[in-house]
Parts: structure tokens; sequence; C-alpha cells
């Protein structure tokens, strides 16, 4: 992803190579230079660079400009500009440009509509219904104020709501529901759910988060897809499912262990014990977590058997010490979500892992689009198992690369959507 800023500077001629190469030195690249005007202590220029990543020009902005005789008249991040007021906005289908325009692309087309409606010759075909999607966070709180999570979650639905028209043409909704009580939560769904043609639970910020999704589950809504139950189980089985060609067993013999309990890796247990991938081992602090586990056919277990047995260890939270890590074995394979703090990369090269990849959620997200499309046209509730699992096994099978932007954007939507139709 590549970011341009704006940067208005005060400098002697002879300081402009070293600008240049401290640009360049804290991997910005100079995209142009322009004078504007001189003035008694040295010329002004504009300078435009690029970057790609946010730290990078965080450590710029920061390097101190004074001391080098170089003044930092205006700073100008597009990226921050561009962010006010979010990622999505709702307009009308039909381009306006001016009153006319309203009353012939909307007014008209509005007035027909009614006319069809109140005479009950047609009714949810005219309206966006169909294509609304509701991108649900729900937050166990009472508080006033917006929380770190929520807002970080809300910003994942408009990503995601955003990615969705683009690649699917489904209108995504971002709605924040707080709750005192889950059962509050399950009545609001209930109720607003009928302007919707289906559902995306982005998340649920709740030590209950799981016992909530198990009562969506009874209730009578369109389709509900889960992010935390439904895409990055299956994200995660594929990356397994390609990590186990690299190991020399039979799936049976595989071991799995997990770091860190939560309702992702919850359905992950149950997808991968369904499909015959040997043991899945699991530790985290909660104990109630583990119980959850061992009903979904894992073991509970400790951090050093997990880093000392497992062929292939997920790491979704730091519920380990360094000496815990430290047990890793030759030839496994990690996926982890935590800090890269909490990856100690030396030792990983130093007993002759195969790997360590981040596991990035956001692609796990891109899924969204294929499968809400394709449980909609196929009128899919909620996603089996063994719906999961044979949606795995075709996109692994086609090869398709989950981490590439131009994959995720056209062919494995297309994908999704032709299983989930040929296999309802």
């Amino acid at each position: 992803m590549k970011l341009i800023a704006e940067l208005t500077l005060q400098c002697q001629p002879d300081k402009l190579p070293l600008l240049v190469e401290t640009i360049n030195n804290h991997n910005c690249e100079v995209r142009v230079i322009e004078f504007k005007e001189e003035r008694n202590s040295g010329g002004v220029y504009y300078c435009e660079i690029m970057y790609t990543r946010r730290d990078s020009y965080k450590n710029l902005v920061e390097w101190g400009f004074d001391a080098q005789g170089i003044v930092l008249l205006e700073l100008r991040d597009m990226l921050g500009e561009q962010l006010k007021g979010g990622l999505i906005s709702v307009r009308s289908r039909s381009d306006i440009q001016n009153s006319n325009d309203y009353d012939l692309k909307v007014l008209a087309p509005y007035a027909v509509a009614l006319e069809k409606i109140s005479a009950h010759e047609m009714n949810v075909e005219l309206l966006s219904i169909e294509t609304n999607i509701g991108m649900v966070t729900g937050s166990h709180t009472a508080q006033a104020e917006y929380s770190t999570e929520e807002l970080i979650m809300y910003l994942n639905s408009e990503r995601d709501s955003a990615f969705m028209g683009i690649s699917v043409n489904l209108n995504g909704y971002p709605l924040l529901v707080r709750f005192a009580q889950v059962e509050d939560f399950v009545k609001t769904i209930r109720q607003f759910s009928p302007g919707f043609a289906a559902l995306r639970i982005t998340g649920i910020i709740s030590t209950q988060g799981f016992d909530i999704y198990q009562q969506l589950n009874d209730e009578n809504l369109p389709p509900v897809l889960r992010h935390e139950l439904d895409e990055v189980p299956l994200y995660l089985f594929i990356a397994i499912s390609r990590a186990l060609k690299q190991i020399a067993s039979e799936d049976n013999n595989t071991t799995i262990g997990i770091i860190g309990i939560d309702a992702a890796s919850l359905r992950l247990t149950r997808l991968l014990s369904g499909a015959g991938y040997g043991r899945v081992l699991g530790y985290d602090h909660n104990e109630r977590l583990m119980l959850s586990l061992e009903n979904e056919g894992g073991m509970a277990t400790n951090p050093e058997n997990v880093f000392g047995n497992a062929d292939i260890i997920i790491l979704l939270k730091n519920h380990y010490t360094i000496d815990d890590f430290y047990r890793i074995q030759p030839g496994q394979i990690i996926y982890y979500q935590v800090d890269d703090d909490d990856i100690d990369f030396d030792v990983v090269e130093e007993k002759g892992l195969r790997g360590a990849f981040k596991i990035y959620t956001s692609r796990a997200a891109m899924l969204s689009a294929g499968l809400l499309k394709g449980m909609i046209d196929a009128d899919i509730r909620l996603l089996s198992d063994s719906m999961l699992m044979g949606i795995a096994v075709m996109l692994e099978k086609n090869k398709y690369n989950l981490d590439s932007t131009e994959d995720m954007m056209g062919q494995v939507q297309d994908k999704i959507i032709a299983y989930c139709m040929e296999n309802v």
C-alpha cells in the first residue's frame, strides 16, 4: 500500500542532498521537490514523498530537521485527510449532477416503484434490501464513550463494506450494537434483521461471545456470516492444509497446537477433528475455554506440551512464557497472530523450523464478500462444517493466494459463490 505526504521546508540549497538522503534512509521515496520562493533564511521547497509503512513515515517526521538546518514549515498527511469521514458513503446508484438529474433519476423511479408497491404488483425486488448487509459489531458494555476496540471493529466493517461493494456489488452498513444483557443483543438483531438480505457479525466484544453465537443460531434470521466462527477458521484451515503438505506425515499422525483459545479456534478445532487431521492440542489461561476446546474434539493441555509436541503451532494469544517458546522443535511450522515482539525469530532460525508466518485476519475478512453473496443466492442461513471444509478444499485445489488482493478480488469470490450454489 503506497501512501503520500506533502512537506513544505525551508533550507539552504546545499542541504537538499542531505534531505533526499535522509528521506531515502527512512524507507520513503521522494516523488517531487519544487522550489517555491526565496526567503531571508533560505529557499522554501515543496516536497512530495511516498511511503509504504506508517512507522517509517513517523520516524522521518520525528527525525529532527531543525538540528540539520532544515525547517519543516508545513506537513500534510494525505492519508489522514482522506480518512476523515470514514471509508464508505451512501449515495444514489445514478450519477446526480443537478436538479434535473435528481428529478429524472431519483424522483421518477421512486414514483414508479411506489405505485407498483402500493398496487401489490412488486415488493422487495424494487428496494435495496436484497443487496443490503448489516455489518454488526456487538459490544457488551454500558459505557457512553467509544472504546478503542469498538472503533477498530467499526473501521474493519467499513473496510470490508468497501471491498464487498467492489467485488460482489453488495451494500455493507456498519452497525454498533451495545447491550447490557445477552438477551438484549439477540432481541435487537432479531428486530432490525428484516431490513437486510444477510447479516455479518464482525465481532462480539464480550466474554460470552461464543455463547451469544450459539443463541443466534436458534433465531429465525436471514443468512448470518460470522467473522470469528466462519471466515477466520476457513482461512486458518486452508493455511494448515497447505502446511501439512510440507510435513512428511500422514494427516492422522499430525499434531496441531493452539495457544490462545477463542471462538475462531474452537470452530477450527471442530473442523480439524472432522477432517481427521490428527490431534489438536490447546491452551488458554481461561479454564472455561479449555473445557470448550475439549467439547469440540481438542485436548486441553499446557504450553510446554504444545511447543514440544505439535507439528503446526498457532499462536493467537501470548499465553506462554519465553521458556515455553524455547521448547520449539526442528521442522515445526508456526502461524502467529501475536505481536512480532512475542516471537523470538533468532530461536526460530537456530532451531531449524520450517517457518513462522503472520496471520492477517484482514485477509480472512476478504472471504466474506463471496461467502455472503453465495449464502444469499443459495439461501443458506448458516455455513455448516461440511460447507466450510468443501470451500477450503476447493480453494486449496485451485491454489489461490489468499494473501493476494488481486486473487481475492476476482476469482476467489466467484468460485465461492459457485460452490455455494452447487452444494446447497
